[in-house]
């Protein structure tokens, strides 16, 4: 993420932002529909939240073509 341009990275951090906040607003409005949504919704909020954090991380590709037998 670091050899990315600046704006760039600006932009990503706001796309990141913007995600989280629209999942957590859908989770909200779920969780006035009943528990069986609300438990349903907060399971799968979980998931996308945890993705949406994990596309932000800088972490290595782990190729497993180059590793030693």
């Amino acid at each position: 993420m670091d050899e990315l341009p600046p704006l760039r990275r600006i932009h990503f951090r706001m796309w990141q932002i913007g995600l989280s906040g629209v999942v957590v607003l859908v989770t909200g409005w779920c969780y006035t529909l009943g528990p069986f949504a609300a438990i349903t919704a907060t399971v799968v909020a979980k998931h996308v939240l945890v993705a949406i954090l994990a596309a932000g991380l800088d972490l290595p590709n782990d190729d497993c073509s180059e590793g030693t037998t």
